[in-house]
């Protein structure tokens, strides 16, 4: 399989933006969960 390293490169950071994006997304969420569990 042959990749440019420059494209390599852009794919490792999209990778890293939505690696970010779903952590985030989680902690939303288990947030969300919590407040619901205090209800």
């Amino acid at each position: 399989m042959y990749t440019n390293f420059r494209d390599f490169k852009i794919i490792s950071e999209i990778n890293k933006k939505l690696a970010w994006h779903l952590l985030y997304i989680r902690q939303r969420i288990d947030n969300m969960f919590l407040l619901f569990g205090r209800m």
